[in-house]
C-alpha cells in the first residue's frame, strides 16, 4: 500500500501575475497532486 499526499494538506500556486487579465491575483490551481492511495495484490498459485 503507498500513500501520497496522505494528509491531503494543500500546497498552492503561485497566483496570476499578468496585470489586465481576470485571473490576476487568483490562486487558480495546486502545486501538488491531490491525495493518491494505491492498493496492490500479489497472489501465487
Amino acid at each position: 500500500m503507498e500513500f501520497y499526499n496522505a494528509l491531503n494538506h494543500p500546497q498552492f500556486a503561485n497566483p496570476g501575475t499578468t496585470l489586465g487579465t481576470a485571473t490576476f491575483g487568483v490562486i487558480t490551481q495546486t502545486s501538488v497532486a491531490p491525495r493518491l492511495i494505491q492498493f496492490a495484490v500479489k497472489y501465487l498459485f
